[in-house]
């Protein structure tokens, strides 16, 4: 019997519990709709939080460090994996699934760390996904609100970026280092982290920023990705 946490009882939320349940997992469930809550709870007797699910503090109440799987079932995919990240990053979840509503997506969030995302238009058709590769950067998919957008950058022996401090790239005023992964770990920045070879940077930025990043990026030793989520 696994402890499992599920976040977002909307329909497929709804018949994932009811199967675990029938499975005899011990399961949680939160879900920002308070009627929801309230049925869900009825009918099927389990623990259920009328909460946010990407709330660190809720989700701590929810009890969500004794989860030995979180699963993000919401019918957003940025929701869905920021709980992904918030669960592997700040509470040490190693087995996290997450919905992925729009095939296109599916990629972005395994190359951010979620193990296993499922979408179920993928599991009636695989889809040819296509990138737009312009020089070194890769555009893959786009935000829920088409203006934000998340990059990745690694960061070789060479770079002109090894050896400096966060506080000293000259980043867009709305670009914000989300983590830097350092050997299979990963550190929350500060404004005196420094760069070091082999370092794999996170930002969040907005799509103006584009044309500045290419070029603070344009060193042809760092690999920089785009991700958009797409709606």
């Amino acid at each position: 019997m696994l402890n499992i946490m599920v976040i977002g009882g909307g329909k497929v939320g709804y018949y994932l519990v009811k199967t675990l349940v029938k499975q005899h997992h011990q399961v949680r469930l939160i879900e920002l709709d308070q009627d929801r809550c309230n049925s869900i709870a009825k009918e099927l007797g389990i623990f259920v939080m009328n909460a946010d699910g990407t709330n660190i503090q809720d989700l701590e109440d929810a009890g969500i460090e004794d989860s030995d799987v979180v699963v993000a079932v919401t019918g957003k995919d940025e929701v869905n994996l920021a709980i992904c990240q918030l669960a592997k990053i700040k509470f040490g979840i190693q087995k996290v699934i997450a919905r992925v509503n729009n095939p296109k997506n599916e990629r972005v969030f395994k190359e951010l760390g979620v193990g296993k995302a499922v979408s179920s238009t993928s599991l009636i058709a695989n889809m040819i996904e296509n990138e737009l590769v312009a020089g070194k950067l890769k555009t893959l998919l786009t935000f829920d609100s088409g203006d934000m957008t998340i990059v990745e950058a690694d960061i070789d022996d060479d770079s002109k970026l090894v050896g400096k401090k966060i506080r000293d790239i000259s980043f867009p005023g709305d670009c914000i280092i989300v983590s830097i992964i350092r050997d299979g770990s990963v550190i929350f920045p500060k404004g005196d982290s420094q760069i070091m070879p082999h370092d794999r940077l996170l930002a969040l930025t907005s799509v103006k920023n584009k044309e500045q990043l290419e070029e603070l990026f344009k060193d042809k030793r760092c690999n920089v990705k785009w991700y958009f989520l797409e709606p």
